[in-house]
């Protein structure tokens, strides 16, 4: 007893066997044809159902398939969100949006990550850093805070520290300057307060050089010294202008810029008539207000006769002269010619600016004119 061979073969019908079929074994027997077709095509479904377990084998599952090889999928659109699947380019291009701005060396997250110091909680440790800053609009700041210090005569919206407000209030820019000798001072000396020696002389800034409101302070000490003006500017005191302050022993001063002069703002001695004009012909001004003034003139005179002799101030007196005194004296340097002589001196009221007067000379030898020294001197307010 054998068994039927088998082929791969779907055969397209089953045999039927007739009543008149005679008996027939053997492979190819009419008795076995039915069950050799069936079998080729349980053979052949056979085959068929091993090649599907075959390429079924090498297929992913839909659940959580472990995919080999190199697999590709369809790009998505810049910017989905959604379970489709990520390529590389997809990634990519994602990537490369995230950090598209970012300098070389913060375009990795171990990059960002450094630069964050490496906090889990940065965002938490930026939070508490920035409620201790205060904010730009109306700080409130507490402790000891500082600011630079503006220029002098700042004037705008910086910080006034407490220096820029104490020396806006007038107290000194810095501590005292003992001079020694004659100095030239500078815009940025502004604010000192300088101590003289005997007869020292201080040459103040050009005016185009100091704003207006700088002041100089001086004491002159070890028995006076004097301010001058840079160049031919001028010095205001008391409604007298002048080139040079002649200041006395122990006097106090401040010089005050104010556009195209400077003005005594306040002092001690001498304030209201620190100027002097010194000479043959000159004046001076008390502290208290008091204007002397004195000088000489050449006369000429003749025996017997008198002669125009008026004066004419060296400045006006602001508001009065009250007392004039004159006298005649000799000329030559010898005074033996005129030893023997009879001369008087005759003046009228004076004026502020003035006084008139005559002089009389006689010698009793009848000589020709000769020349008499005037001498002069007027006090006033």
């Amino acid at each position: 007893m054998a068994d039927l061979p088998e082929s791969v073969d779907w055969t397209a019908g089953i045999y039927q066997l007739e009543t008149s079929d005679p008996v027939l074994g053997g492979p190819d027997g009419i008795d076995n044809l039915q069950a050799k077709q069936l079998a080729n095509r349980t053979r052949w479904l056979k085959d068929k159902t091993e090649q599907i377990d075959e390429a079924l084998a090498l297929k992913a599952s839909l659940d959580s398939p472990a995919i080999t090889g190199n697999p590709t999928a369809p790009t998505q659109g810049a910017g989905n969100n959604s379970t489709r699947l990520a390529n590389t380019a997809f990634v990519q291009a994602a990537i490369a949006a995230l950090v598209a701005s970012s300098p070389a060396a913060l375009d990795t997250l171990n990059e960002l990550a450094a630069a964050l110091g490496n906090d889990p909680n940065f965002a938490t440790t930026i939070t508490n850093a920035l409620a201790l800053k205060a904010p730009l609009a109306s700080p409130g700041l507490t402790g000891n805070p500082t600011a630079p210090t503006p220029a002098q005569f700042d004037n705008d919206s910086s910080i006034a520290t407490t220096g820029f407000v104490q020396r806006a209030l007038g107290n000194q820019a810095g501590a005292p300057v003992i001079a020694t000798a004659d100095m030239v001072l500078t815009a940025a000396q502004a604010g000192l307060l300088f101590v003289t020696a005997a007869g020292t002389q201080f040459t103040l800034p050009p005016l185009s050089d100091v704003a207006d409101g700088s002041c100089y302070h001086f004491l002159f000490n070890y028995g006076g010294g004097s301010v001058k003006a840079n160049g031919s500017q001028v010095i205001q005191a008391g409604g007298v202008s002048a080139n040079v302050y002649n200041a006395g022993y122990a006097e106090r001063l401040t010089l005050v810029k104010r556009s195209n002069a400077w003005y005594a703002a306040s002092g001690g001695i001498g304030v209201d008539g620190f100027l002097s004009s010194q000479g043959a012909n000159g004046w001076s001004k008390d502290p208290n207000g008091i204007i002397e003034q004195w000088g000489t003139a050449q006369i000429i005179v003749t025996d017997g006769v008198s002669v125009a002799a008026d004066v004419a101030f060296n400045i006006a007196f602001p508001n009065a002269c009250w007392n004039f005194q004159a006298s005649l004296g000799i000329y030559a340097a010898s005074g033996s010619g005129y030893t023997t002589t009879r001369q008087g001196v005759n003046f009228g009221n004076p004026t502020k600016t003035g006084c008139w007067g005559r002089v009389f000379n006689d010698s009793g030898s009848a000589s020709a004119a000769s020349t008499r020294l005037l001498y002069w001197r007027a006090r006033g307010y």
